[in-house]
């Protein structure tokens, strides 16, 4: 199985999982990082470790046109799965109902607790609501944001003194070793969650282009 990824920042919990990669480890390994922002560290991170990455700027176009782009990349590829990783994008219907089932998202909280808040957003949730646990999840990504069926989530406990930067790294943390052990094996994950046995017919080549 050949995964994309699809980030828009650092890529931090990224990064274990390409020397998993290198190591064998994982049966289905990251093989094309895509970002929405030609600056994106998890772009120069990937190419210098020889994973293809480009940037497919969205200015000019609309949510669906720039994702028919992101489509077109995918293709080439060969994509089987489409990792959202610190992915700062809300995705079209048109993307997420065609790659249906194929399509993770992984969100930094314990979802229902959290939802629909991105990067720092999240962990000031957080702290503001005294939750003494936190955490990610991981689940199949649907139009609605953070609504999709949970595949696994990873808890961690939130400290005594806790900022949103301590907390962002120890969720990070959870993040990764999260995301390994789905693509160490994603199927039976996947398949628990719902999504079909085989790619979804919606990925037949689109009737318009972007």
């Amino acid at each position: 199985m050949r995964t994309a990824v699809l980030g828009s920042t650092r890529g931090s919990a990224f990064r274990p999982l390409v020397a998993a990669a290198q190591r064998g480890e994982l049966a289905a390994p990251p093989v094309l990082v895509l970002s929405d922002r030609p600056t994106a560290p998890i772009l120069s991170f990937a190419r210098e470790h020889g994973i293809p990455a480009e940037a497919v700027p969205r200015a000019g176009r609309s949510r669906e046109e720039h994702d028919r782009a992101l489509e077109e990349r995918l293709r080439a590829h060969r994509i089987d799965l489409v990792l959202l990783v610190g992915y700062l994008r809300l995705l079209s219907p048109w993307f997420t109902n065609r790659w249906w089932g194929r399509l993770v998202n992984i969100h930094p909280s314990l979802l229902p607790r959290h939802p629909g808040l991105m990067d720092r957003a999240v962990h000031e949730a957080v702290l503001a609501a005294g939750d003494t646990e936190t955490g990610c999840t991981l689940h199949l990504a649907t139009e609605e944001a953070d609504a999709g069926p949970i595949i696994a989530r990873e808890a961690c406990p939130v400290e005594p003194g806790d900022t949103v930067d301590s907390l962002k790294g120890r969720v990070q943390a959870a993040e990764a070793r999260l995301l390994e052990r789905f693509l160490r094996d994603p199927q039976p994950l996947l398949a628990a969650a719902g999504a079909p046995a085989s790619a979804p017919e919606a990925l037949d080549p689109p009737t318009g282009g972007p």
